[in-house]
């Protein structure tokens, strides 16, 4: 009985390696070929022109100098880009003092994240032709979140001031009535 498991279990071993295999081939194959920077910009939710200046991390994280914002919401100069960790295998390192066309995603903490698989690249001269006309230097502090995202904080606000009035009238017609 012992000597039949044996096998099972070697068989088994096998099939789960070679489906591991299989998967990390695949995620590969995913991010083997970026969208072309026109595409990249035309889907991206944010994307910047920065140099980096300064590195941390083994070279994955990069503090930018923010030079000109050509989508999404406004960003501190200067910016973080996370770009994972030499562990991960799709991680992106940064060369300090290089300046790119940063397409970073940014986490549920808003921290702007990068990886090998976006189309993240060295800014050439060519990319001016696909510079949009609402191209902008960094204004002020950032915002949060993306445009055409709803400004919870100020909805959150506004419902607060009128449960507020709601709950002083209340109060205060008891108070009349009695």
């Amino acid at each position: 009985m012992a000597r039949a498991r044996v096998p099972l279990l070697v068989v088994a071993l096998l099939v789960t390696a070679s489906l591991g295999h299989a998967m990390a081939q695949r995620a590969a194959a995913a991010c083997a070929t970026p969208p072309s920077t026109a595409e990249a910009l035309d889907r991206a939710g944010v994307a910047f022109v920065g140099t980096v200046t300064g590195v941390a991390d083994g070279g994955y994280t990069a503090t930018f100098d923010v030079e000109e914002i050509w989508k999404g919401p406004n960003l501190a100069d200067p910016s973080t880009v996370f770009g994972g960790s030499a562990s991960v295998e799709d991680s992106r390192s940064w060369e300090a003092g290089q300046r790119y066309l940063v397409f970073p995603s940014v986490d549920s903490d808003g921290n702007l994240v990068d990886n090998g698989c976006s189309a993240t690249t060295a800014y050439r001269p060519a990319f001016e032709a696909l510079r949009p006309a609402g191209a902008h230097a960094p204004q002020g502090p950032p915002t949060s979140g993306l445009p055409g995202d709803p400004p919870f904080a100020a909805i959150f606000l506004v419902i607060i001031a009128f449960g507020t009035l709601g709950a002083y009238s209340v109060w205060r017609t008891g108070r009349m009535r009695e």
